[in-house]
Protein backbone atom coordinates (compact mmCIF):
# COMPACT_ATOMS: atom_id res chain seq x y z
CA UNK A 1 0.00 0.00 0.00
CA UNK A 2 1.87 3.17 -0.90
CA UNK A 3 0.96 6.44 0.77
CA UNK A 4 1.12 9.99 -1.18
CA UNK A 5 3.26 12.53 0.58
CA UNK A 6 1.29 15.67 0.45
CA UNK A 7 3.76 19.11 1.40
CA UNK A 8 2.77 20.79 4.20
CA UNK A 9 1.81 24.45 3.82
CA UNK A 10 4.81 26.82 5.40
CA UNK A 11 3.12 30.08 6.88
CA UNK A 12 3.20 32.88 4.39
CA UNK A 13 5.29 35.38 4.77
CA UNK A 14 6.79 37.99 2.50
CA UNK A 15 9.86 36.20 1.13
CA UNK A 16 8.39 32.73 1.22
CA UNK A 17 5.26 33.32 -1.38
CA UNK A 18 6.74 31.13 -4.32
CA UNK A 19 7.36 28.32 -1.77
CA UNK A 20 3.51 28.35 -0.25
CA UNK A 21 2.17 28.49 -3.62
CA UNK A 22 4.02 25.74 -4.71
CA UNK A 23 2.77 23.22 -1.93
CA UNK A 24 -0.54 24.54 -2.16
CA UNK A 25 -0.63 23.68 -5.78
CA UNK A 26 0.53 20.15 -4.45
CA UNK A 27 -2.12 19.96 -2.23
CA UNK A 28 -4.46 20.53 -4.68
CA UNK A 29 -3.35 18.21 -7.23
CA UNK A 30 -3.09 14.98 -4.97
CA UNK A 31 -6.61 15.92 -3.80
CA UNK A 32 -7.55 16.23 -7.56
CA UNK A 33 -5.96 12.84 -8.38
CA UNK A 34 -4.25 14.55 -10.90
CA UNK A 35 -0.97 12.93 -9.16
CA UNK A 36 0.00 10.70 -6.13
CA UNK A 37 -2.11 7.73 -5.33
CA UNK A 38 -5.54 7.34 -6.51
CA UNK A 39 -6.58 6.50 -3.12
CA UNK A 40 -5.45 9.73 -1.77
CA UNK A 41 -8.12 11.96 -3.97
CA UNK A 42 -10.75 13.48 -2.33
CA UNK A 43 -14.51 12.27 -2.53
CA UNK A 44 -17.70 14.98 -2.46
CA UNK A 45 -20.85 14.55 -2.09
CA UNK A 46 -21.80 13.93 -5.44
CA UNK A 47 -18.83 11.06 -5.34
CA UNK A 48 -21.47 9.33 -2.49
CA UNK A 49 -24.60 10.03 -4.51
CA UNK A 50 -23.21 8.67 -7.84
CA UNK A 51 -21.75 5.35 -6.16
CA UNK A 52 -25.45 5.25 -4.15
CA UNK A 53 -23.58 5.04 -0.76
CA UNK A 54 -25.50 7.63 0.58
CA UNK A 55 -28.31 10.13 -0.37
CA UNK A 56 -28.40 14.01 -0.07
CA UNK A 57 -31.17 16.31 0.00
CA UNK A 58 -30.41 20.18 -0.76
CA UNK A 59 -31.99 21.55 2.52
CA UNK A 60 -31.32 25.04 1.88
CA UNK A 61 -29.48 26.79 -1.02
CA UNK A 62 -28.85 30.59 -1.95
CA UNK A 63 -26.80 33.32 -2.32
CA UNK A 64 -23.98 31.26 -3.59
CA UNK A 65 -23.99 28.91 -0.05
CA UNK A 66 -26.12 26.48 1.23
CA UNK A 67 -26.36 23.42 3.23
CA UNK A 68 -27.40 19.44 2.14
CA UNK A 69 -28.67 16.59 4.50
CA UNK A 70 -27.40 13.37 4.07
CA UNK A 71 -28.12 9.87 4.75
CA UNK A 72 -27.07 6.49 3.97
CA UNK A 73 -28.65 4.82 0.84
CA UNK A 74 -31.36 2.42 1.02
CA UNK A 75 -29.99 -0.82 2.05
CA UNK A 76 -26.69 -0.13 3.57
CA UNK A 77 -26.01 -1.69 6.82
CA UNK A 78 -29.19 -3.69 6.49
CA UNK A 79 -28.22 -6.40 3.89
CA UNK A 80 -29.98 -4.65 1.14
CA UNK A 81 -27.32 -4.66 -1.23
CA UNK A 82 -25.14 -2.70 -0.04
CA UNK A 83 -23.45 -3.15 3.91
CA UNK A 84 -21.17 -1.54 6.51
CA UNK A 85 -17.62 -1.46 5.95
CA UNK A 86 -14.90 -3.90 7.08
CA UNK A 87 -13.66 -3.74 10.17
CA UNK A 88 -9.72 -3.22 10.01
CA UNK A 89 -7.06 -6.69 10.36
CA UNK A 90 -5.76 -5.28 13.80
CA UNK A 91 -3.67 -8.60 14.00
CA UNK A 92 -0.26 -7.80 14.80
CA UNK A 93 2.13 -8.83 12.53
CA UNK A 94 4.61 -12.43 13.14
CA UNK A 95 8.19 -11.59 14.41
CA UNK A 96 10.79 -10.92 11.62
CA UNK A 97 13.49 -13.81 10.77
CA UNK A 98 16.66 -13.91 9.52
CA UNK A 99 18.09 -10.21 10.12
CA UNK A 100 21.82 -10.08 9.27
CA UNK A 101 24.50 -7.04 8.04
CA UNK A 102 26.65 -6.73 6.07
CA UNK A 103 29.35 -3.66 6.43
CA UNK A 104 31.08 -1.54 3.81
CA UNK A 105 33.49 0.76 4.02
CA UNK A 106 30.66 3.25 5.23
CA UNK A 107 27.72 1.85 4.57
CA UNK A 108 25.67 -0.95 6.28
CA UNK A 109 23.09 -3.41 3.91
CA UNK A 110 20.59 -5.02 6.25
CA UNK A 111 18.40 -8.26 4.89
CA UNK A 112 15.45 -9.99 6.42
CA UNK A 113 13.45 -12.76 5.21
CA UNK A 114 10.32 -12.43 3.26
CA UNK A 115 7.02 -11.88 5.48
CA UNK A 116 4.12 -14.27 5.53
CA UNK A 117 1.03 -12.30 6.76
CA UNK A 118 -1.07 -10.64 4.10
CA UNK A 119 -1.55 -7.01 4.80
CA UNK A 120 2.02 -6.37 5.30
CA UNK A 121 2.73 -2.24 4.84
CA UNK A 122 6.35 -1.89 5.80
CA UNK A 123 9.05 -2.73 7.76
CA UNK A 124 10.54 -0.48 10.08
CA UNK A 125 14.31 -0.20 10.54
CA UNK A 126 15.79 0.62 14.33
CA UNK A 127 19.57 0.94 15.25
CA UNK A 128 21.58 1.97 18.45
CA UNK A 129 24.82 2.54 18.74
CA UNK A 130 24.84 -0.46 22.24
CA UNK A 131 22.99 -3.76 22.26
CA UNK A 132 19.95 -2.53 24.09
CA UNK A 133 16.96 -2.38 22.43
CA UNK A 134 15.56 0.39 24.74
CA UNK A 135 18.10 2.81 23.07
CA UNK A 136 17.36 2.14 19.48
CA UNK A 137 15.83 4.72 17.20
CA UNK A 138 14.36 4.82 14.40
CA UNK A 139 16.18 5.21 11.56
CA UNK A 140 13.85 4.15 7.90
CA UNK A 141 11.43 2.08 6.55
CA UNK A 142 11.06 -0.57 3.59
CA UNK A 143 8.88 -2.17 1.51
CA UNK A 144 11.23 -4.66 0.44
CA UNK A 145 13.37 -7.08 1.99
CA UNK A 146 16.26 -4.86 1.82
CA UNK A 147 17.66 -1.36 3.00
CA UNK A 148 21.33 0.45 3.10
CA UNK A 149 21.89 2.41 6.14
CA UNK A 150 24.42 5.20 4.39
CA UNK A 151 26.47 5.41 7.69
CA UNK A 152 29.37 7.85 5.89
CA UNK A 153 31.89 6.77 8.46
CA UNK A 154 34.42 4.22 8.87
CA UNK A 155 35.40 2.14 11.88
CA UNK A 156 32.09 2.37 13.31
CA UNK A 157 29.78 -0.05 14.85
CA UNK A 158 26.05 -0.16 15.23
CA UNK A 159 23.11 -2.85 16.50
CA UNK A 160 20.11 -3.21 14.14
CA UNK A 161 16.45 -4.50 14.42
CA UNK A 162 13.51 -4.42 12.57
CA UNK A 163 9.75 -5.05 13.09
CA UNK A 164 6.99 -5.57 10.67
CA UNK A 165 3.76 -2.74 10.93
CA UNK A 166 0.78 -3.72 8.80
CA UNK A 167 -1.66 -1.60 6.65
CA UNK A 168 -4.17 -1.22 9.90
CA UNK A 169 -0.93 0.71 11.35
CA UNK A 170 -0.53 -1.71 13.82
CA UNK A 171 3.15 -2.57 14.76
CA UNK A 172 4.80 -6.32 15.21
CA UNK A 173 7.34 -7.69 17.93
CA UNK A 174 10.77 -6.73 17.13
CA UNK A 175 13.10 -9.30 14.88
CA UNK A 176 14.63 -10.04 18.60
CA UNK A 177 15.94 -8.90 21.87
CA UNK A 178 19.49 -8.60 20.97
CA UNK A 179 20.53 -6.82 18.09
CA UNK A 180 22.46 -7.42 14.57
CA UNK A 181 25.48 -6.29 14.68
CA UNK A 182 28.09 -4.15 11.83
CA UNK A 183 31.13 -2.28 11.53
CA UNK A 184 31.81 -0.32 8.52
CA UNK A 185 35.02 -0.61 7.25
CA UNK A 186 35.34 -3.84 5.91
CA UNK A 187 34.29 -5.36 2.48
CA UNK A 188 32.02 -9.00 3.03
CA UNK A 189 31.89 -8.58 6.80
CA UNK A 190 36.01 -8.97 6.57
CA UNK A 191 38.35 -6.56 8.20
CA UNK A 192 40.61 -4.56 5.89
CA UNK A 193 43.08 -4.39 9.06
CA UNK A 194 44.67 -7.77 8.83
CA UNK A 195 45.41 -6.38 4.92
CA UNK A 196 47.29 -3.26 5.42
CA UNK A 197 50.63 -3.10 4.84
CA UNK A 198 52.51 -2.40 8.08
CA UNK A 199 55.33 -4.39 10.07
CA UNK A 200 52.99 -6.74 11.94
CA UNK A 201 51.64 -7.75 8.95
CA UNK A 202 54.71 -8.42 6.86
CA UNK A 203 56.38 -12.12 6.33
CA UNK A 204 59.45 -13.18 8.18
CA UNK A 205 62.01 -12.17 5.69
CA UNK A 206 60.02 -10.29 3.51
CA UNK A 207 62.18 -7.04 3.90
CA UNK A 208 65.82 -7.92 3.92
CA UNK A 209 68.72 -5.19 5.35
CA UNK A 210 69.67 -4.87 2.20
CA UNK A 211 66.56 -3.19 1.33
CA UNK A 212 65.47 -1.44 4.26
CA UNK A 213 68.14 0.86 6.54
CA UNK A 214 67.57 2.05 9.94
CA UNK A 215 65.24 4.40 9.31
CA UNK A 216 62.79 2.91 6.88
CA UNK A 217 62.60 2.28 3.60
CA UNK A 218 64.66 3.63 0.84
CA UNK A 219 64.04 3.74 -2.98
CA UNK A 220 66.96 4.62 -5.55
CA UNK A 221 67.41 4.96 -8.80
CA UNK A 222 69.54 3.13 -10.69
CA UNK A 223 72.82 5.64 -10.39
CA UNK A 224 72.38 5.09 -6.35
CA UNK A 225 70.87 8.17 -6.04
CA UNK A 226 67.72 8.59 -3.74
CA UNK A 227 64.02 8.75 -5.35
CA UNK A 228 61.85 8.27 -2.45
CA UNK A 229 63.97 8.55 1.33
CA UNK A 230 62.79 6.55 4.37
CA UNK A 231 61.17 10.19 5.82
CA UNK A 232 58.82 10.55 2.79
CA UNK A 233 60.63 13.18 0.79
CA UNK A 234 61.53 12.72 -2.85
CA UNK A 235 64.82 13.48 -3.78
CA UNK A 236 65.83 16.82 -5.65
CA UNK A 237 67.78 15.14 -8.34
CA UNK A 238 64.38 12.75 -9.13
CA UNK A 239 62.69 13.25 -12.47
CA UNK A 240 60.58 11.39 -15.16
CA UNK A 241 61.28 11.95 -18.93
CA UNK A 242 57.98 12.58 -20.52
CA UNK A 243 58.17 13.22 -24.11
CA UNK A 244 61.79 13.59 -23.97
CA UNK A 245 61.61 16.41 -21.32
CA UNK A 246 62.96 15.94 -17.97
CA UNK A 247 60.52 16.59 -15.20
CA UNK A 248 61.25 17.45 -11.97
CA UNK A 249 59.33 15.42 -9.22
CA UNK A 250 60.36 17.44 -6.07
CA UNK A 251 58.57 20.04 -8.41
CA UNK A 252 55.20 18.82 -8.73
CA UNK A 253 55.20 17.76 -5.68
CA UNK A 254 55.72 20.92 -4.30
CA UNK A 255 52.30 21.77 -6.40
CA UNK A 256 50.45 19.74 -4.69
CA UNK A 257 47.34 18.53 -6.93
CA UNK A 258 49.04 18.13 -10.23
CA UNK A 259 46.47 17.72 -12.60
CA UNK A 260 47.54 14.97 -15.00
CA UNK A 261 48.55 16.75 -18.02
CA UNK A 262 49.44 15.39 -21.17
CA UNK A 263 51.50 18.03 -23.24
CA UNK A 264 51.02 17.54 -26.94
CA UNK A 265 53.23 19.64 -29.19
CA UNK A 266 53.98 23.45 -29.96
CA UNK A 267 51.11 25.01 -32.81
CA UNK A 268 50.61 28.20 -33.89
CA UNK A 269 46.75 27.88 -33.56
CA UNK A 270 44.25 25.39 -31.51
CA UNK A 271 45.19 21.95 -32.42
CA UNK A 272 41.56 19.72 -33.63
CA UNK A 273 40.88 16.37 -32.85
CA UNK A 274 41.75 15.18 -36.16
CA UNK A 275 45.00 16.92 -35.93
CA UNK A 276 45.81 14.84 -32.67
CA UNK A 277 43.90 12.07 -32.87
CA UNK A 278 44.46 9.58 -29.65
CA UNK A 279 45.84 12.55 -27.86
CA UNK A 280 42.49 14.47 -27.58
CA UNK A 281 41.71 13.67 -24.44
CA UNK A 282 41.37 15.41 -21.17
CA UNK A 283 43.76 17.55 -19.30
CA UNK A 284 45.84 17.81 -23.11
CA UNK A 285 48.71 20.50 -23.21
CA UNK A 286 49.63 22.51 -25.83
CA UNK A 287 51.63 25.90 -26.54
CA UNK A 288 50.54 28.33 -28.64
CA UNK A 289 53.63 29.68 -31.06
CA UNK A 290 51.93 32.84 -32.00
CA UNK A 291 51.25 34.27 -27.99
CA UNK A 292 53.31 31.82 -26.04
CA UNK A 293 50.86 31.14 -23.81
CA UNK A 294 49.75 27.21 -22.82
CA UNK A 295 46.26 25.96 -23.79
CA UNK A 296 44.38 22.87 -21.59
CA UNK A 297 41.63 20.54 -22.76
CA UNK A 298 39.52 20.31 -20.63
CA UNK A 299 35.50 20.77 -20.04
CA UNK A 300 32.56 18.85 -21.62
CA UNK A 301 32.56 19.07 -24.73
CA UNK A 302 36.10 18.86 -24.77
CA UNK A 303 37.59 22.50 -25.24
CA UNK A 304 40.92 24.48 -25.06
CA UNK A 305 41.07 26.90 -22.03
CA UNK A 306 44.28 29.21 -21.28
CA UNK A 307 46.06 27.29 -18.68
CA UNK A 308 47.36 29.87 -15.99
CA UNK A 309 50.76 29.43 -15.52
CA UNK A 310 51.32 32.54 -12.31
CA UNK A 311 48.98 32.03 -9.71
CA UNK A 312 46.49 29.27 -8.30
CA UNK A 313 42.74 29.22 -9.49
CA UNK A 314 40.75 26.72 -8.21
CA UNK A 315 36.86 26.42 -9.72
CA UNK A 316 34.74 23.65 -8.06
CA UNK A 317 31.15 23.62 -9.73
CA UNK A 318 28.31 20.74 -9.10
CA UNK A 319 26.26 18.83 -11.56
CA UNK A 320 23.24 17.48 -11.99
CA UNK A 321 22.34 14.17 -13.92
CA UNK A 322 18.49 14.38 -14.28
CA UNK A 323 17.55 18.17 -13.54
CA UNK A 324 16.78 20.07 -10.59
CA UNK A 325 13.22 19.17 -9.73
CA UNK A 326 11.11 16.60 -8.49
CA UNK A 327 7.58 16.17 -8.62
CA UNK A 328 5.00 15.06 -5.38
CA UNK A 329 4.35 11.20 -6.27
CA UNK A 330 7.26 10.53 -8.68
CA UNK A 331 10.01 8.06 -7.86
CA UNK A 332 13.17 10.29 -8.82
CA UNK A 333 16.72 10.85 -8.17
CA UNK A 334 19.49 12.26 -8.86
CA UNK A 335 23.38 12.15 -9.16
CA UNK A 336 24.50 15.53 -7.99
CA UNK A 337 28.16 15.66 -9.33
CA UNK A 338 31.68 17.60 -7.40
CA UNK A 339 34.22 18.90 -10.13
CA UNK A 340 36.91 20.46 -9.08
CA UNK A 341 39.23 22.71 -11.42
CA UNK A 342 42.97 24.12 -10.91
CA UNK A 343 43.93 26.75 -13.34
CA UNK A 344 41.43 25.77 -16.14
CA UNK A 345 42.35 21.68 -15.81
CA UNK A 346 40.15 19.19 -14.13
CA UNK A 347 42.01 17.48 -10.60
CA UNK A 348 38.66 16.01 -9.24
CA UNK A 349 39.99 12.26 -9.93
CA UNK A 350 44.02 13.41 -8.27
CA UNK A 351 42.16 15.57 -5.22
CA UNK A 352 41.21 12.98 -1.88
CA UNK A 353 37.46 12.21 -1.82
CA UNK A 354 38.18 13.00 2.09
CA UNK A 355 38.25 17.24 0.30
CA UNK A 356 34.51 16.80 -0.38
CA UNK A 357 32.21 17.81 2.28
CA UNK A 358 28.05 17.88 1.29
CA UNK A 359 25.81 20.05 2.97
CA UNK A 360 21.86 20.60 2.43
CA UNK A 361 19.42 23.38 3.34
CA UNK A 362 15.87 22.35 3.57
CA UNK A 363 13.21 25.67 2.63
CA UNK A 364 11.03 23.58 5.62
CA UNK A 365 13.23 22.61 8.28
CA UNK A 366 12.01 18.35 9.30
CA UNK A 367 12.86 16.49 12.84
CA UNK A 368 15.27 13.93 12.89
CA UNK A 369 16.49 11.47 11.09
CA UNK A 370 15.26 13.70 8.20
CA UNK A 371 16.53 16.57 9.39
CA UNK A 372 19.58 18.96 7.46
CA UNK A 373 21.97 18.03 10.35
CA UNK A 374 22.08 14.64 10.30
CA UNK A 375 21.96 14.58 6.38
CA UNK A 376 24.97 16.69 6.30
CA UNK A 377 26.55 14.31 9.03
CA UNK A 378 26.63 11.61 6.55
CA UNK A 379 27.89 13.30 4.11
CA UNK A 380 30.64 15.11 5.73
CA UNK A 381 33.63 13.82 4.22
CA UNK A 382 34.31 10.79 1.15
CA UNK A 383 31.52 11.47 -1.45
CA UNK A 384 32.77 13.00 -4.96
CA UNK A 385 29.12 12.21 -5.80
CA UNK A 386 25.93 11.99 -4.01
CA UNK A 387 22.40 10.16 -5.18
CA UNK A 388 19.42 12.13 -4.03
CA UNK A 389 15.88 11.18 -4.11
CA UNK A 390 12.57 12.24 -3.53
CA UNK A 391 12.89 10.86 0.25
CA UNK A 392 16.52 13.16 0.68
CA UNK A 393 13.76 16.96 -0.37
CA UNK A 394 11.20 17.84 1.74
CA UNK A 395 9.37 20.76 -0.49
CA UNK A 396 12.65 22.39 -1.62
CA UNK A 397 16.13 21.96 -0.63
CA UNK A 398 19.37 23.54 -1.88
CA UNK A 399 22.49 21.21 -2.06
CA UNK A 400 26.12 22.59 -1.50
CA UNK A 401 29.42 20.85 -2.35
CA UNK A 402 32.41 22.34 -0.33
CA UNK A 403 36.31 21.40 -0.51
CA UNK A 404 37.99 20.93 2.79
CA UNK A 405 41.44 20.54 2.62
CA UNK A 406 43.71 19.41 5.78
Amino acid sequence: MSVTRVPAIPAPTDTNLREVTRALKGVVEVREGLIGDPLDKGVTFRDLVDGKIAEATVVARGGGSGSIGISPAPGLGSGGGGGAAPEPDLTPPPQPAGLTASAGLAVVILSWNQWSYGNHAYTEIWRSSTNVIGNAVFIGSSDSQFYSDAVGQTGVSFYYWVRFRSQADVAGPYNATLGVSATTGKIGNVDLGPLIVEAANLANGAVTSGKVDSRGLDIKAADGSVVFGPNGFIGNSAYLVVDGNNVNLSALAAAQLVPNLNFVGAFSSAPTQGQLGNKWLQNAVYRNTTDGYLYVLTGSPLGWVLYLEDGVSFVLTVESTNGTTFRVGQNTSTLLKGRLFKNGAEVTDVTPAGWFRWRRVSAIPQAAPNDDATWNASYQTGYKQVSISVDSVYARATFFCDIISS
